[in-house]
């Protein structure tokens, strides 16, 4: 944060993602949402709830 607050960032040195966090009903996903559809970028979301559902496959 402080090279890009100096400017000594460029854009290309930058990975095009975000971890947003915090507690549910607080908007995380509808400014994702709308922050995407502004940048005409895809939106891909996910939540540990969902990955702890997932199969996981057995090591046995």
């Amino acid at each position: 944060m402080p090279r890009w607050l100096k400017k000594e960032l460029t854009w290309e040195e930058l990975i095009p993602c975000a971890l947003l966090t915090g507690p549910p009903g607080v908007g995380k996903t509808i400014f994702a949402r709308a922050l995407c559809n502004t940048l005409n970028l895809p939106l891909v979301t996910t939540s540990v709830a969902a990955w702890l559902r997932a199969e996981v496959p057995s090591t046995a």
